[in-house]
């Protein structure tokens, strides 16, 4: 368990340095996008808080809020920043900003909507590819999870051993193993594994290896799987 603990760590370790160059140019796209919306927003806020000679004087609180949030290129930046991450609710950085005219309000909510539903997925998405497209080329992933199926494909058949199994003495005979075929549960699952037969008699023979006439839980078990990994065809397996 420590070992499979560890070797998790070492896939996310491997899957954050893999991604440092997609994620630099991600983060250089974000700052450039910040940017540019920053500077319209900077000027929106910078003509709202200097009115004209004609002009009506901004409301003071609205222009507290505008000078802390979009008061310099770098405050505006922060401000979309805390917006886009949840650092702030997005109402409270759009609404001050519809005092300044609302093509800047919409400016708010077309970057939001974009950051949020975009950039931010995108880099989510860069990680998740990362890490699927390295399990698949890890060697050590690949061992694991072949081993854990197999694990399970022989729980499975243990289980299905025993519903054959009609006297419970731990081994199947060919009647028992006829009789069984007649059930749809247990052909179904037989086909799930990949295995296709004649009949039967063919499929039984192939699991008795010792030719014994009955067919205890190792040979079941081994053969099945054997039968699941070839030629994913019994017919093929017996002609070889």
């Amino acid at each position: 368990r420590m070992l499979r603990f560890f070797g998790e760590l070492r896939v996310m370790l491997q899957m954050v340095v893999n991604s440092l160059l997609s994620l630099f140019w991600l983060l250089v796209f974000l700052v450039f996008l910040l940017y540019v919306f920053a500077i319209l927003l900077t000027k929106g806020a910078t003509d709202y808080l200097r009115p004209g000679p004609d002009e009506r004087s901004p409301d003071p609180a609205v222009s507290d809020s505008l000078k802390n949030d979009y008061g310099s290129l770098f405050r505006t930046m922060y401000t979309l920043f805390k917006g886009m991450t949840g650092g702030v609710s997005w109402g409270e950085i759009a609404e001050p900003m519809s005092e300044a005219g609302a093509v800047y309000f919409w400016l708010i909510i077309v970057f939001l909507c974009f950051g949020i539903f975009s950039v931010l997925n995108i880099i989510t998405g860069v990680f998740v590819d990362g890490a699927i497209e390295m399990a698949k080329r890890d060697r050590s992933i690949i061992i694991e999870k072949e081993s854990l199926a197999r694990k399970a494909v022989a729980s499975h058949l243990l289980e299905l051993l025993e519903s054959i199994d009609d006297n419970g003495d731990g081994t199947i005979s060919a009647e028992e193993f006829s009789d069984a075929l007649d059930r749809l549960e247990v052909v179904q699952f037989i086909h799930a594994l990949g295995v296709d037969f004649e009949d039967a008699q063919h499929l039984f023979a192939m699991l008795d290896r010792d030719g014994d006439g009955t067919v205890d839980v190792v040979e079941f078990v081994e053969g099945m799987q054997k039968l699941k990994g070839e030629a994913r065809s019994a017919d093929v397996h017996r002609l070889s």
